[in-house]
């Protein structure tokens, strides 16, 4: 996804994007709780600054926005608890709670340190990509 915006952005155009990963430094075991914690594409090659770069794209600024979405997921549990009558007779019953557990397993990563949510701003560089074919990058 990351190549693709690098590629219809112009040269010198700003990009900001965010993703829920793995904080640098961890052991196997951390990884694979992270996994098991997070959502699907938490175990995604390298960090979203790391990914961005590859592509060329220029980190301009990197923010650990964790807290916010530590704070987003609490404030779901709750909207889901008060509403759980009506989520459950519209959605159902296993719709709702796997909602309700996916919020409290991201809770937890949180608090063990093995999510992090990572915002990244970062420009395109003035010339070619890397990997780009002649006359296809922009």
């Amino acid at each position: 996804m990351l190549r693709e915006c690098a590629r219809v952005l112009r040269p010198g155009g700003l990009l900001a994007a965010v993703a829920i990963e793995c904080p640098p430094g961890l052991s196997a075991a951390d990884a694979e709780l992270a996994a098991v914690l997070g959502p699907a594409d938490v175990h995604a090659d390298g960090a979203l600054v790391e990914m961005a770069a590859t592509v060329g794209l220029e980190p301009l600024h990197v923010v650990d926005w964790t807290h916010g979405l530590r704070a987003v997921a609490e404030r779901t549990i709750t909207a889901l608890e008060g509403a759980s009558e009506a989520i459950r007779l519209t959605e159902g019953d296993a719709v709702y709670e796997e909602e309700l557990s996916k919020k409290a397993r991201m809770v937890e990563g949180i608090d063990r340190g093995v999510l992090v949510r990572t915002l990244v701003i970062a420009r395109r560089g003035r010339g070619a990509l890397p990997g780009a074919r002649r006359g296809l990058a922009s």
